[in-house]
């Protein structure tokens, strides 16, 4: 079974750790084996731009005692996603799969459309 959530169920903002990692397109076996040695050819979306993913922090209760989670946000490049500093951040389309693996244990699978500027992470009243 797979659930997906959207953006209208996440109200607060992330807090970003300023990693932004590219993303490395899937390999078989065999290709592997042809680029050994040599980098790992980067994966696109199907518009053509390159994917990154966005590495976040949240604090989640594990077992009854709190816990610091880090979650990775898969979008395509950008320039916000270059700049993009630590601290809160919130996105446009942000959307999470959660869903149980062949082990049984529950993933999750983030995504989002873009990273809302950085004027947009604060609320009302706070200054920079």
């Amino acid at each position: 079974m797979t659930t997906l959530y959207n953006s209208e169920t996440f109200e607060t903002a992330y807090t970003a750790t300023g990693v932004v990692r590219e993303v490395e397109k899937f390999l078989g076996e065999a290709d592997r084996a042809a680029l050994l040695g040599q980098p790992r050819p980067r994966a696109y979306d199907d518009a053509g731009h390159p994917l990154v993913d966005v590495e976040l922090v949240r604090k989640v209760i594990n077992f009854g005692q709190p816990a610091t989670e880090i979650i990775a946000v898969r979008m395509a490049e950008s320039p916000e996603t270059k700049s993009l500093q630590p601290g809160p951040v919130r996105f446009s389309g942000l959307a999470v799969e959660v869903y149980a693996n062949k082990n049984g244990r529950l993933v999750e699978h983030w995504k989002a459309a873009s990273v809302l500027s950085a004027a947009s992470t604060r609320r009302a009243g706070e200054s920079a």
